[in-house]
């Protein structure tokens, strides 16, 4: 063979490892961008599960805080009736005593209102 044909056949080997090389860049390019855009899939996939879990927890939380607001005020709307008892009317200390005398017969009665047990 001549040095031609040598040449030649050099210059084509070369644009094959060219070709080769462009091709197995593409190639793991391609496959890399891919890993990646798969992992980023499934990161994604666990970023909306973690947010959908603290969305239903927050909800679980939001009913409970709800349920002891109402139960709050029910003992708040007990506390002020309890309270209305011993401060309204003739049991308030600035009413003076419930017992009262009457001056005419000398005997000592109670003023209407529920009777108290005295123990």
């Amino acid at each position: 063979m001549d040095t031609s044909a040598w040449n030649a056949l050099a210059g084509n080997i070369g644009n094959l490892l060219t070709l080769a090389g462009t091709l197995g860049g593409t190639f793991l390019g391609s496959w890399l961008q891919r890993r990646s855009a798969l992992k980023t899939a499934k990161d994604m996939i666990q970023i909306e599960r973690h947010k959908y879990t603290q969305d239903r927890l927050w909800d679980v939380r939001k009913e409970a805080y709800t349920s002891i607001i109402a139960g709050l005020r029910a003992t708040a709307k007990a506390a002020n009736v309890v309270n209305d008892g011993f401060n309204d009317g003739y049991m308030h200390p600035e009413c003076g005593s419930a017992w009262k005398r009457d001056p005419g017969s000398g005997v000592i009665g109670v003023e209407k209102g529920p009777l108290i047990p005295l123990v």
